[in-house]
């Protein structure tokens, strides 16, 4: 009966570690593998590293509050060009405003104003993009730090739990789908008018674009309040971005 029994419980053993190899996810990855998996995931890392410029429209819905013209969806058109160039142009229901980075230098622009203005201060170092690349691209290279925290599970799927130091000492949690490989939820935690807030970005709605995946809806949660969603329309890649759109010109 000893014998049987053991014999039982090695089938039964054998069967799970069969399931494991055999699962879609793969049980136990390294730090490693979880990154190389969302690169390729991405459009891998020769598409990735040979981006120059991309530009995106859509709209973006200012979410909360009571219903209106101010909670309809508007025109937003963002162009971003290497190394951390950006311009975002929206179009509100009473005006229309543009906020943009040069590289050294935030600013602003109100239809209603007419001038544009440089932002400072907070504001500035909040609005300004860090990076053009993705954070996992050659991110040793680039002075990060990645660790894997975890498996865990969000509204059902499987993700990738990693903590993300930035060479400048922002940390930032990202969630990437086990299955896919692709960021499902970032978190950052930020100082804003002396205490700490959390900003969450939930992303979904992947779509291939050029060889590359795309996550064409962003929706922004301050304390897991609802801020803005961001509906993307059209992406497109490497497009001729003269430097000037970039530039404060008063």
């Amino acid at each position: 009966m000893r014998t049987f029994t053991r014999t039982l419980a090695m089938l039964a053993s054998a069967a799970v570690a069969s399931a494991a190899l055999h699962s879609p996810v793969i049980a136990f990855q390294t730090l490693d593998e979880i990154i190389a998996k969302n690169l390729e995931a991405r459009g891998g890392i020769e598409k990735l590293s040979a981006l120059e410029t991309v530009k995106f429209t859509g709209t973006v819905t200012i979410q909360g509050g009571p219903p209106g013209p101010a909670r309809e969806p508007m025109k937003m058109t963002t162009w971003t060009k290497r190394p951390n160039l950006l311009r975002r142009d929206t179009v509100f229901p009473d005006r229309s405003a543009s906020v943009a980075f040069d590289g050294s230098t935030m600013w602003s622009l109100d239809s209603t104003v007419g001038t544009p203005q440089q932002v400072t201060g907070p504001q500035a170092m909040q609005a300004r993009p860090v990076e053009f690349d993705p954070v996992f691209l050659d991110y040793k290279e680039r002075g990060h730090r990645v660790e894997l925290v975890g498996t865990e599970t969000i509204e059902g799927v499987k993700v990738h739990h990693l903590r993300v130091t930035r060479k400048e000492g922002q940390v930032e949690q990202q969630y990437l789908n086990a299955e896919t490989g692709l960021e499902m939820r970032t978190v950052t935690a930020v100082e804003q008018g002396g205490r700490k807030i959390l900003l969450r970005n939930e992303l979904s709605d992947y779509r291939p674009v050029d060889g590359m995946q795309v996550p064409f809806l962003l929706r922004s949660f301050v304390d897991d309040k609802p801020t803005t969603q961001i509906q993307l329309e059209t992406v497109e890649f490497n497009i001729p971005m003269p430097i000037e759109i970039f530039k404060l010109v008063k």
